[in-house]
């Protein structure tokens, strides 16, 4: 895995594999300010592949594609990505139990998925005013690294621009948040959630050509369910989701953005049960509470 986040950093190409839904800076844009309430399209992609081969035997494949479209009084916004990175590793198997490895027949090379996850949301902000906004989201996905099989949701809320001037600005959102989950641990029941949720984020200009934006984002479960055999009552699942990103135009349509993200899950998915060997009866460990990425990424726009 070092040598898949080494290579990766060198091409400028994030791999990552979370234990949570993936929680980007999603604040309300700015309506379009054309009087006559034409439409402006956004778009842009990025795409990495990293593949050595020899004592070092990876393969890595990430592509994300996002765009939206906005007018005075609507914006619509939609992304998808994949993530899968598979690595082989060498380990020892003493076959006749003497105590060393006698040949070739007694060393193994095993193939390890070590990031896998695909997602798809899109997002409809509906401006009452300059300030104020109304939104509604929808979202599926899966990530198997971290225990999820399946989920999908949506989110509705309110959303108000709280300051805005040529060199900053900050918004704020409340709302609800539904989710389902299925899990790959084999007798983990799905869950369906209910949540609360507040976002604040914003982003600052730092130069004509360098921008940075940063967001914090709170979801607490307003329901009880069950996950890995332990009932959760209500405010029992808090998420914490933040993360600041660096932006900076190299040439054109060319940008280079470099980021952080951190993730906490009080509640985490039940942890994928190993290959041949299942769980003892009763016992069902979860994955980690907290996950961290940083990213390194050239980000091409199309419109």
């Amino acid at each position: 895995m070092k040598n898949i986040l080494l290579h990766s950093l060198i091409l400028l190409t994030p791999v990552v594999a979370s234990a949570q839904v993936e929680a980007k800076y999603e604040g309300p844009r700015e309506a379009a300010k054309d009087a006559t309430n034409e439409a402006v399209y956004k778009a842009s992609g990025q795409l990495g592949a990293i593949l050595t081969t020899g004592n070092a035997d990876t393969r890595t494949i990430i592509g994300k594609i996002e765009g939206s479209r906005t007018t005075k009084k609507l914006m619509l916004s939609g992304e998808a990505g994949i993530t899968n990175a598979r690595s082989t590793i060498i380990t020892a198997n003493d076959a006749n139990g003497n105590g060393t490895i006698d040949g070739e027949n007694e060393i193994d090379r095993v193939g390890q998925t070590t990031a896998e996850e695909w997602y798809g949301k899109a997002r409809g902000d509906y401006f009452l005013s300059e300030r104020l906004s109304v939104w509604g989201a929808a979202r599926i996905g899966a990530n198997p690294i971290a225990g999820k099989e399946l989920y999908y949701g949506g989110q509705i809320g309110v959303a108000y621009l709280v300051h805005k001037s040529e060199k900053y600005s900050l918004r704020a959102e409340l709302g609800y948040d539904y989710t389902h989950e299925d899990f790959v641990a084999p007798g983990a029941d799905s869950i369906d959630s209910h949540s609360a949720r507040g976002w604040l984020g914003g982003d600052a200009k730092l130069s004509d050509d360098t921008g940075m934006k940063a967001y914090a984002e709170a979801l607490v479960n307003l329901n009880e369910y069950d996950l890995a055999g332990t009932t959760l009552a209500l405010g029992d699942d808090l998420r914490v989701n933040a993360g600041i990103e660096l932006n900076t135009k190299i040439r054109g349509n060319i940008s280079f953005s470099f980021g952080f993200d951190v993730k906490y899950d009080k509640a985490p998915a039940p942890r994928p049960a190993f290959d041949g060997l299942p769980y003892a009866a009763g016992f069902l460990p979860v994955a980690e509470t907290v996950d961290t990425v940083t990213k390194a990424t050239l980000i091409i726009t199309f419109l």
